[in-house]
């Protein structure tokens, strides 16, 4: 296919360097149907030796040949998705394209000589499909070990996150991310600087107490929320730059939670006050107190 379209290729990439791309994502295919090949577009780069760019380029020449088609287009995860990703410990916040391996009718002719050859040996990698040693030894050793980094670096973000994750700080964030509705399109490592004061401050805050603060604000300044629009990370900073982490801590001598009303004759509340005059007659009204 390559020898009978020369204007595909021409002043874009050498014909050398669209086999090796092609040849990647053919690893990451079904052996026997093509079936099914779902990577990232720099997995197939490092492992063909080239650059991101360049393998985009190769994608879009096998498309116009025919050699590849995208059968599942790559997308983020919704949110309930990514929740369900996170749950069971994984980081993942997308899908790849998915692409099936064709052979296009101009080559049929060509599938005579190939079935007539002996089957090459196989082997099972770590993960993922069997492949044919044909399919992967002509790859170079260093571009081999390039993929294998890739996967290397993946994989020591993943242990990085999870060392983060394990962090007071990500603890408190995370909790806090949970119970603020106005925080939900932020991660929660985008607002560990925030509070990670409060995480590590000699007594430490939960995000109940920190909820508790921000609506003593709001009822300070005679509001709901603030009047002016925030982006949540900045709307955050407004709100934890009114509190000190030490010596506004609730077990510090600050009590944000607002006050039970009482009532002033025998100090009950509401509820038990009432269940009280209706056990034993008292006849006395409900007389709230003032609660400062």
């Amino acid at each position: 296919m390559i020898a009978n379209n020369p204007d595909a290729l021409a002043g874009k990439v050498s014909p050398a360097t669209l086999r090796r791309w092609l040849q990647a994502v053919a690893m990451y295919a079904h052996r026997f149907n093509g079936h099914g090949a779902a990577a990232r577009m720099d997995t197939y780069a490092a492992i063909a030796g080239i650059s991101e760019s360049a393998g985009h380029m190769c994608r879009r020449i096998a498309e116009h040949l025919g050699l590849i088609r995208c059968v599942s287009g790559g997308r983020m995860l919704t949110l309930e998705e990514t929740m369900t990703a996170r749950a069971a410990g994984s980081p993942q916040r997308g899908l790849a394209n998915v692409f099936d391996c064709l052979v296009p009718p101009a080559a049929l002719a060509l599938i005579g000589e190939l079935a007539g050859r002996p089957e090459a040996p196989t082997w099972t990698p770590t993960s993922g499909e069997r492949l044919s040693l044909s399919d992967s030894s002509s790859f170079p050793y260093n571009r081999r070990a390039a993929a294998r980094n890739n996967d290397a670096a993946a994989r020591r973000r993943q242990q990085k996150r999870r060392r983060m994750a394990s962090t007071p700080a990500y603890r408190l964030a995370e909790s806090f991310h949970l119970r603020t509705l106005w925080l939900r399109t932020v991660a929660p490592r985008r607002i560990l600087g925030l509070v990670k004061p409060f995480a590590e401050a000699p007594i430490p805050w939960t995000s109940q107490q920190l909820a508790d603060a921000f609506e003593h604000i709001n009822r300070r300044a005679g509001q709901v929320s603030p009047t002016k629009a925030h982006k949540p990370c900045a709307l955050l900073k407004w709100y934890l730059g009114r509190i000190d982490p030490i010596n506004d801590h609730p077990n510090a001598g600050q009590n944000f939670a607002p006050a039970t009303p009482r009532c002033a004759t025998c100090g009950r509340t509401r509820t038990v006050h009432d269940r009280f005059a209706a056990a034993t007659g008292d006849p006395h009204p409900w007389l709230p107190a003032s609660v400062l």
